[in-house]
This record gives structure tokens, sequence and C-alpha cells, in this order.
């Protein structure tokens, strides 16, 4: 038993502390893992205009356009959840589904951008000098610090259908 001195919070309220740590903690982590996804986006943007094949800019060619869009539309989602998880967190909002939401998809996102912006690049994607290598490994460790894709969503699944529910599947 912890002396009433050297509490936090009142008898009960450890998970509530536990909850709003890593609901503020996986929002960073997922603003971090955005921006990180962006810079990627933003290269491949550029070596698209730039990169010549076939006499013409590779950004012609309609299958990497349509990725494009695809990737850019998924960011921003992401990057719209960050938003609204930020402004709750004025207003002493409980986001914790919303957080484990977050870190899961937004993760996941831009591990799909990354891959998609190393193919992009070709065989330079693989190189140090475009850090696109990096990037990837860096996000795929994240795919295990503070909760994996899998026990996120689940974390979604239980706040959706109730601890009931959620049960049966253990």
């Amino acid at each position: 038993m912890i002396p009433t001195e050297c509490r936090i919070g009142e008898e009960g309220q450890g998970f509530k502390f536990f909850t709003q740590h890593f609901t503020y903690w996986r929002t960073a982590q997922s603003a971090a893992t955005l921006g990180s996804a962006y810079a990627a986006f933003s290269r491949a943007m550029y070596y698209l205009k730039n990169r010549k094949c076939f006499s013409r800019p590779i950004g012609g060619f309609s299958h990497l356009q349509q990725e494009l869009a695809y990737h850019l539309s998924r960011l921003t989602m992401c990057w719209l959840l960050v938003e609204k998880i930020m402004k709750g967190f004025d207003k002493n909002l409980d986001q914790y589904y919303e957080a484990c939401m977050l870190k899961a998809e937004s993760l996941e996102v831009a591990i799909r951008v990354l891959t998609w912006s190393m193919k992009v690049h070709g065989a330079r994607g693989c190189m140090e000098c475009t850090l696109l290598e990096k990037r990837l490994r860096d996000l795929l460790a994240l795919r295990v610090a503070d909760g994996v894709t899998d026990v996120l969503r689940s974390q979604v699944a239980k706040g959706l259908l109730g601890k009931e529910l959620y049960e049966l599947s253990l």
C-alpha cells in the first residue's frame, strides 16, 4: 500500500492518470509520425516533378498520381484526428480510445507513405542520403512502442462495444 502523502490523486485514480498520460503521449507520437510521413511525401512530390523518365517527369504517370492522392488523403484524415484530440485536451475530455485509434492508424498510414516514397525514388529510395530508409526504420520501431497496432485497435473496440463484449474476445 502506498502512503497517502506519496499518492498523486485519490485512491483508485491510478488508471485515470495512466490513460491521461497515454492519451497525450500517443497523440504526440502520432503528430511526430505524421510529420515524418509529410516530409517523405514532400520529398516524393519533388521527385515526381523533377525526375524524368521517357522524356517526361515521372509525376505524369497516372498510377503514381493515384497513389499520391491516396496517401495525401489518409495523412490529412489522421492529422484532423490529431487536431480534434488536441482541442479535446483543452476541454479536459477523456479521449483514450481516440488516441489509441490515432496512434494505430497514423503509424500504419505513415509506414505506407514511406514505403511509397521509397518506391517513387526507385533504388535511390534505399540509399542513406535520402533518409527515407531511416525514417521507415524509426516508424517500424514505433509500431512496438506504447502499444502495437493490434492491441490499440482492440482498445478502440473495447471503447465502442464495452467491457463485456471486449472480454469475450480474451
